[in-house]
């Protein structure tokens, strides 16, 4: 990292985000209040993890929002494979989750502004937070199967800046995909890597739904084979879109 910090795309406004608070609680906080706008990029690398938030303001109705989560995702994807050694590969968990070896390794998520039904909201967020390396106290590696590091995955000669850095790139080269084309190479990114599961169990309209991932629907949601036929699980649901 230069003195100056991450160098970031010019299209990003970056900031760091010194301190305990969080890249995602700053970067709602900034642009529910209009400290912020479109195009900064709040970012961490504190403890052992790296940490961005990005500030956007959408031009697609709140129904659509979502999708950009499945960007930073995908575009994360593109970014671990830019800088990792190559036998080492990531998954993704519906709705959000970053794993690795069938382990959690950080996860995305979303904030919209409030207001209106299925209007174009006024501001966004979406931010990813990944774990580098284990915390103090942490149990040794493989003993917490349903977690991980990139240094318990052998991943430990990564430089956080540098996968900072290409995330940053590969987002915005992302975005301007999604844009310009809708979410269909998205979609279709983010099912090439998704975490093969025989079962699934997840808490849907008030009670478990336990079935076989199969894919996504058009618009993001899960594709699950029940024993009583296949159903699409709403992702806004379980993001909290609208809510």
């Amino acid at each position: 990292m230069s003195a100056a910090g991450p160098q970031f795309p010019p299209l990003l406004n970056g900031r760091e985000c010194i301190g305990a608070r969080a890249p995602f609680d700053a970067a709602v906080a900034g642009a529910g209040g209009g400290a912020l706008g479109a195009g900064d990029l709040l970012w961490s690398l504190d403890g052992n993890r790296m940490r961005l938030a990005v500030v956007l303001e959408p031009e697609v109705a709140r129904a659509r929002c979502h999708e950009i989560l499945f960007v930073l995702m995908v575009a994360f994807g593109d970014a671990f494979g830019a800088v990792s050694p190559p036998e080492v590969s990531i998954a993704y968990d519906w709705p959000n989750g970053i794993v690795v070896n069938d382990a959690r390794l950080g996860s995305a998520k979303m904030a919209i502004s409030p207001g209106g039904s299925d209007g174009v909201p006024d501001w966004m967020v979406v931010a990813l937070a990944i774990r580098m390396a284990p915390d103090r106290g942490d149990p040794e590696p493989g003993l917490a199967s349903h977690r991980t590091t990139l240094w318990d995955e052998g991943c430990g000669e990564i430089e956080p800046i540098d996968l900072l850095e290409a995330t940053a790139r590969h987002f915005l080269a992302w975005m301007h995909g999604w844009e310009e084309e809708g979410f269909g190479s998205v979609h279709a990114a983010w099912e090439r890597r998704m975490a093969e599961r025989a079962t699934l169990t997840l808490a849907h309209e008030g009670r478990e739904v336990t079935g076989q991932p199969v894919g996504l629907d058009e618009r993001g949601g899960l594709l699950l084979r029940c024993g009583d036929g296949m159903r699409a699980l709403d992702i806004p649901v379980f993001l909290g879109i609208g809510q």
